[in-house]
């Protein structure tokens, strides 16, 4: 802001200048002389505060990228984390209501191992038959997961 109210100011200053030397001119050959010289000074002026200006700009555009990179992996692992949980709970009731289990509502946990692999950690269905949902949902997910089915309320 300071380098643009100095080029102002001298613009300002050398057009005052000038017209007090063109009404003080003797005569043409002194004319170009004149105009020579102030447009050296014109151009001098302005661009001295400008060059000044932007050897001091030093703009700060870089932003932390390790802070950044981490907190976009993190953002990252959570949306896919979600999603996946979404998608196991719908294909579960998808599942079920294809075995004649139609209200049942299932609540995925999940988490992304240390290799990146999505880990199913405990599945809970709530349904109205709770004997016949276990053993598909056991089937279907294996003996690894941990499978509740409760009668829904």
């Amino acid at each position: 802001m300071e380098a643009m109210r100095a080029v102002v100011l001298v613009t300002c200053v050398i057009s005052i200048l000038s017209g007090v030397l063109d009404a003080l001119k003797p005569n043409a050959r002194f004319d170009r002389q004149l105009r020579l010289l102030l447009s050296a000074v014109f151009v001098l002026g302005i661009l001295t505060p400008l060059s000044q200006g932007t050897a001091a700009f030093q703009p700060d555009w870089e932003p932390d990228t390790e802070t950044a990179a981490v907190e976009l992996e993190a953002a990252a692992a959570q949306a896919t984390q979600k999603q996946a949980a979404a998608n196991l709970e719908e294909s579960l009731e998808a599942m079920l209501r294809q075995h004649g289990i139609a209200d049942a509502q299932a609540e995925a946990e999940m988490y992304i191992s240390g290799d990146n692999c999505i880990e199913i950690e405990q599945v809970t269905v709530y349904c109205t038959d709770p004997a016949a949902a276990e053993p598909l949902l056991t089937d279907c997910l294996g003996k690894e997961v941990k499978i509740h089915v409760e009668t829904a309320s």
